[in-house]
């Protein structure tokens, strides 16, 4: 078949109702043509398609028959293939013309050769036609049609060498859809894609199309590997189609940080994207370190059996360190975040408010807890600065000891403002300690005691009017040891008679047994600092309050004993309990376990028990289930109901002030004030059951009793002024520079004159001391630009409410502040922030005071989660990896990790594994953690 026949195969479309004649042209043709061409905007490069791309080359076969040749040469041979006629159509497959090969001059014979001969045998005759006599005209005509021709075929021979990689390449995806063709190099041919990212440094991939590998993509595929990254081609490599990979492209954000693994998207918590590249061996370790510390895992997790599955199934070799390097680069990455801590603390502009307390671990260690809340960058900070074993006791001289070394090798002793911690006695002694030790500190002026510490202690002069007698320790230990036989395998226990009888002395049966169940679950009320209400009466006074009480103790007594038993008997009560429940339609929920040492226990018991009461009646009346001695009268519920109404107020206190967002000391002066009229309504309330209005009256003692031990602080005073209760300095002072209150809070809450006007002038007093002059530089600036000015002759120019504000106006801040309204302001630091250029000293000051924490729940937090990092079977951590975890877990959490810490750590040695313990900790040298 002669060559221009093969582009009529059926492949080609209209291949049998339009015939297609081409003409391969050589390449000194096509060179001709200098100008510039661009790709077709019709072109569907970059697009997949599942019908088969036609080639619109000439195809030849390997034969003795030229492959290029003349028009007529060309005409003749179709003609010998008995082709009639040629129709030439555009490539978007309009016709143009149509001619007769009957026409066709006859070629010149060749010399005869006997191959020739045979393939003569096989041509048909074709008729003999006159050339025609207007030979210049047929010239012209040839010329012109010919240089057309010529500009049309090289126009679709270049959209063949772009259709043809149609979709085909991945890597295209990456670039502009529409490529060009240009001349470069000595006039070279090629085709030049542009890189999609405008962030690349080098934009065109530039491939030529006279070289052997003209079709080649690897320049391409090298180049997306170095801009866009290897795995985000190796996911387009799996897409299905072009809308895939553009999905895939698109929603790919190169971070170039060795911590991208993952990033959470900006509003959506829940909303993660991953990266598609597999962690480098120093990305395994930095992810490892950010896990076991957020997370509190042990060390020896990437040593697990199922965890070492999970990541090595389907990448057998993938890198995982070995326990003692993840420990060694725990520790590592504390120390420098540590000092970056420090550098940090010392350089803001704010005081330093602190938190501490201290805690016994489960593995027998005592430890204290320190934490730093201030004003950075517009909002309020709170972390954990050190977690510090104490080796000696919990003595107030030790803590004082522990807590001035820690602020000076900070270097912030001398920017201390206040320290909250709870009532406890040893606190007392810390705080005349560090008084001495710390030059330049208020000492008692400066505490905040913890509010929360407060309320429980209200809460628990409430309750202790109905503590039940103790039973002896040989009764309780003879009733305890029947309860544990009746448990079973539910409370295992080894404990002999004499150990029951040790637990059991001073407590009721259930706190014996409900302690022992809830022992690793929550703590016990701190109650150091409770005051007995009681020892101040007469021996006729408790003798009458005595008998009055007696109601709400019964009542008590039958409510514990119901929960306790429902709960372990598991074979009988427990079942009718929740069938019960069913049938009262109520949601299912077990009875609370009380515990006289945990208050908040008490209250829930109650709080449920009036929410539950048809399905508590019910198990009560029936006689099967041998609950008949606790039921409860109507009059008894009555007063279930009143003691769940007087404890929920302190309830409500306890949560409000126990959020994350940690309550400043403005908000303590109204929840007192809050509490304590609750408390005086309630004493007047006839309807209330005699001895509910008798234990309100305790608390309300209890209360007062503090709101004048916080007179001594200064930072209550300045916080909200003097109440009708001589409360603390530093909560007034908070009051007033709150923007929500200023001084309007103590007169719409009916407070004396004279209260007020001690409010104000403590916040003068202070303001005047330390914060006046704050930024004296800005007003020297601003005054000696006034003298700057030059004089004018213009008596109007001259005038005072012209010219800039006098100096005494600039400085007086509190006055121009007072003056205004109160604002409904819900965030003060970040109100005083945006008003630092208007109160440049008094915002300082706002900020400093308005970041003092109320309460020291932040370190009970820390505490909780030393709870979860040391458990039974997980009791052997080091002191210095304890405190490791638990910084350096709370100070990812907060973003304060930088990632250049995790890279240099990330590049350290291995440790040998023989260098750690059976927990696979590695000991530090003494100095690691110097700052």
């Amino acid at each position: 078949m002669p060559p221009s026949a093969q582009a009529l195969s059926p492949s080609t479309p209209n291949a049998e109702t339009q015939p297609i004649q081409k003409r391969k042209r050589n390449p000194s043709e096509r060179a001709s043509e200098g100008e510039k061409q661009k790709w077709p905007r019709n072109s569907n490069f970059g697009k997949r398609k599942n019908t088969t791309t036609t080639t619109n080359k000439l195809k030849t076969k390997n034969t003795s028959k030229p492959t290029v040749m003349s028009e007529e040469e060309d005409e003749a041979s179709q003609a010998e293939s008995g082709i009639e006629e040629i129709v030439e159509v555009d490539k978007n497959g309009m016709k143009k013309s149509r001619r007769s090969l009957t026409s066709a001059p006859k070629p010149t014979k060749k010399p005869a050769t006997p191959a020739a001969d045979a393939d003569d045998e096989d041509i048909p005759n074709l008729e003999e036609v006159e050339d025609s006599d207007d030979e210049d005209g047929d010239k012209d005509d040839c010329d012109s049609g010919g240089e057309e021709r010529a500009e049309r075929l090289q126009e679709e021979a270049d959209e063949e060498e772009l259709g043809q990689r149609n979709g085909v390449n991945p890597s295209t995806l990456f670039f502009d859809p529409e490529p060009t063709i240009e001349y470069r190099k000595d006039n070279r041919k090629c085709v030049v894609f542009r890189c999609s990212n405008s962030k690349c440094k080098r934009r065109e991939v530039v491939r030529y199309l006279d070289t052997r590998d003209s079709s080649s993509t690897g320049n391409m595929r090298t180049h997306v590997k170095s801009c866009w990254g290897e795995e985000i081609l190796l996911e387009a490599d799996k897409a299905k189609d072009v809308d895939e990979g553009r999905k895939v492209t698109g929603g790919y954000k190169r971070n170039g940080s060795i911590t991208a693994a993952f990033e959470k998207r900006k509003g959506s918590a829940a909303n993660v994207t991953y990266s598609y590249r597999q962690h480098t061996k120093a990305e395994t370790r930095v992810e490892i370190v950010r896990w076991v510390s957020e997370s509190l895992r042990p060390l020896t997790i990437v040593k697990d059996r199922g965890f070492n599955c999970l990541m090595k199934t389907g990448r057998p070799h993938y890198y995982l360190p070995h326990p003692t390097t993840v420990s060694r680069d725990v520790k590592a990455v504390f120390a420098k975040t540590r000092r970056r801590i420090a550098d940090m603390l010392q350089n803001t502009e704010s005081d330093i408010n602190c938190c501490i307390d201290t805690w016994s671990s489960p593995n027998h260690k005592a430890y204290a807890a320190i934490t730093a809340h201030f004003e950075h960058e517009g909002h309020m900070l709170s972390l954990l600065m050190d977690f510090i074993e104490i080796a000696k006791s919990h003595s107030g001289e030790n803590m004082a000891e522990a807590f001035a070394g820690m602020l000076q090798e900070f270097g912030i002793a001398h920017k201390l403002l206040s320290i909250t911690c709870d009532n406890a006695s040893n606190n007392d002694t810390m705080i005349e300690s560090l008084e001495e030790r710390l030059t330049g500190w208020a000492g008692r002026a400066s505490r905040t005691r913890c509010f929360a510490h407060i309320v429980n202690l209200v809460a628990k002069s409430l309750l202790k009017l109905f503590d039940t007698a103790p039973k002896k320790a040989k009764e309780a230990a003879e009733e305890a040891q029947n309860v544990w036989a009746g448990l079973g395998d539910e409370l295992e226990t080894e404990e002999d008679d004499e150990t029951i009888a040790k637990l059991a002395e001073g407590m009721d049966l259930e706190d014996v047994v409900t302690q022992l169940c809830q022992a690793d679950n929550t703590e016990d009320d701190d109650i150091d600092g409770l005051v007995d209400e009681l020892e101040e009466m007469s021996a006729e006074e408790r003798k009458e309050l005595e008998q009055c009480i007696k109601p709400v103790k019964i009542v008590l007594v039958k409510l514990r004993r119901i929960s306790f038993k429902i709960i372990n008997s598991t074979t009988k009560l427990l079942p009718a309990w929740k069938e019960t429940v069913v049938d009262k339609g109520l949601d299912q929920k077990m009875l609370p376990r009380d515990v006289t040492t945990r208050w908040n226990s008490t209250y829930d018991m109650t709080s449920t028990s009036c929410d539950y009461r048809p399905a508590i009646d019910s198990m009560t009346a029936d006689r099967a289930n041998e609950l008949r001695a606790f039921e409860l009268s109507g009059e008894e519920w009555n007063i279930v109901g009143q003691l769940v109404k007087v404890l929920r107020i302190l309830k409500d206190a306890t949560e409000f002030f126990s959020r994350n967002d940690v309550p400043n000391l403005a908000a303590v002066i109204p929840a007192m004030d809050k509490i304590d009229s609750t408390f005086s309504n309630f004493i007047l309330d006839n309807k209330l059951h005699p001895a509910i209005r008798s234990a309100v009256s305790i608390a309300k003692k209890t209360l007062n009793r503090y709101y004048d031990k916080t007179d001594h602080s200064e930072v209550y005073r300045i916080a909200m002024s003097t109440s009708p209760f001589v409360i603390c300095v530093i909560c007034s002072l908070c009051i007033v520079l709150h923007p929500r209150h200023k001084l309007s809070y103590f007169e719409e809450n009916g407070w004396e004159k004279e209260w007020i006007d001690a409010a104000r002038d403590i916040c003068r007093e202070e303001y005047n001391r330390k914060y006046k002059g704050w930024y004296e530089s800005e007003v020297v600036e601003v005054e000696a630009a006034a003298k700057l000015q030059p004089k004018l002759k213009n008596q109007f120019d001259e005038l005072d409410a012209y010219l800039p504000p006098k100096k005494s106006r600039l400085r007086d801040e509190l006055n121009r502040y007072l003056s205004t309204d109160p604002e409904a302001v819900k965030d003060p630091i970040q109100w005083w922030t945006s008003k630092s250029s208007e109160f440049p000293c008094l915002s300082r000051m706002a900020m400093n005071y308005l970041s003092i924490p109320a309460t020291s729940v932040a370190v009970e937090r820390v505490f909780s989660r030393g709870r979860i990092l040391i458990s039974h079977i997980r009791n052997g951590l080091s002191a210095q990896t304890m405190r490791s975890l638990l910084c350096l877990g709370s100070w990812s959490i907060l973003g304060l990790v930088h990632d250049d810490d995790l890279r240099v750590v990330a590049t350290l040695p291995e440790v040998d594994p023989k260098l750690g313990d059976e927990y696979g900790d590695y000991e530090m040298e003494s100095g690691w953690d110097t700052i």
